[in-house]
């Protein structure tokens, strides 16, 4: 089959023949229609940070829709010709803690997560995919409203999806989304949407961005550009009404805290705030006076429930999660490196890149 491939030390991807994969147990196998494309590959082939990757050389990607084309003797629940989602999310089960957590075919997290990375280690740049079966979910109805290419962004919608469920968000509620001119925090604008919040007020400092958001539901979603200035927080605490129930902070990698401390203080009497983003910069400094008197809640949140997927596919089904919102850029597999560059460049909000082989 044909495949983009990391080899150890390159810093772009080379386009080669590589061996079909064959399931092995626990696994199935499908034909790759749609992956989704990181913009943070093209940095990490470039910079070389010190992350755990699988073996090398390997085929990168994550978050991916197909159709099942082979399955191990002891998978059940999965049917050959079926299209699947792939949550690349993947850890150890049982009681005892072990931590080996991974986003196969990408990078892991825990420091015992080798193993796993090496089993199951290409991703989605390819035109075959194995990982494990438990990691697939059944599009069914979703299929027939939205195309591989807007349902393989599910794992963004995903992360937004943890963190409002670890924050209990109930419908009727107004939600503060920070960093909502990201792709993260663009998806969690849709899926508060979805999950039946009143308001949704989108932070950011890309008014044409907030513009496009605030199009997909006028009069329940008001965009607010950030200034970093001492008047961010009231400017957010009135857009919302007088404060937030919930905080989505979703913020990337070495952002500066003050846009997440503005938004954490709009928050009203007993907001939550779940942290979603790569994380900032520095320490984040917050006044526990505040939060203790105000009954704040700050909660971290990683990804989302394995259950997670199903449901959030069945929102699309329902016309509830709006994916076609959404704007996919499609390259061809020969194209993965272009498709690569184009996903880091910045200002994509409701756009995302995928490669089709």
């Amino acid at each position: 089959m044909k495949a983009a491939v990391w080899h150890e030390g390159a810093s772009a991807l080379s386009i080669e023949n590589i061996a079909d994969p064959e399931p092995i147990t626990g696994s199935a196998v499908i034909a790759v229609e749609a992956g989704f494309v990181t913009g943070a590959l093209v940095q990490r082939m470039s910079e070389r940070p010190s992350m755990i990757f699988p073996p090398f050389p390997f085929v990168p990607g994550m978050d991916t829709v197909g159709r099942v084309t082979a399955v191990a003797d002891d998978v059940v629940g999965l049917a050959v010709g079926e299209r699947v989602y792939c949550d690349h999310f993947y850890g150890s089960h049982g009681m005892a803690t072990v931590a080996d957590r991974g986003f196969l075919g990408s990078f892991g997290i825990d420091p015992g997560c080798s193993a796993n990375m090496a089993r199951w280690g290409n991703g989605n740049m390819a035109e075959k995919l194995m990982l494990p079966a438990e990691c697939m979910t059944p599009v069914g109805a979703a299929g027939d409203v939205a195309s591989p290419a807007l349902l393989c962004r599910m794992g963004w919608y995903g992360t937004a999806y943890g963190g409002f469920l670890n924050a209990g968000l109930a419908p009727g509620e107004t939600v503060i989304i920070n960093g909502a001119t990201g792709m993260v925090g663009a998806s969690g604008v849709l899926l508060a949407l979805a999950m039946g919040a009143t308001r949704v007020v989108a932070l950011g400092r890309r008014r044409a961005i907030l513009d496009q958001l605030e199009a997909v539901s006028p009069g329940r979603v008001v965009g607010v550009v950030l200034t970093g200035g001492d008047g961010d927080s009231a400017a957010v605490a009135e857009a919302a009404g007088g404060g937030g129930d919930v905080l989505l902070d979703a913020v990337g990698t070495g952002s500066d805290p003050t846009s997440s401390l503005a938004a954490i203080a709009a928050l009203g009497p007993g907001g939550r705030a779940a942290l979603v983003g790569g994380g900032l910069s520095g320490p984040m400094a917050l006044e526990y006076g505040e939060l203790m008197y105000r009954q704040i809640s700050v909660i971290g949140s990683l990804w989302y429930p394995r259950e997670g997927a199903a449901a959030m596919l069945d929102m699309v089904a329902a016309g509830t999660l709006d994916v076609s919102a959404t704007e996919p850029i499609v390259f061809g597999l020969d194209d993965a490196n272009e498709a690569a560059r184009r996903a880091y460049e910045s200002g994509l909000g409701l756009q995302h890149v995928v490669i089709s082989p």
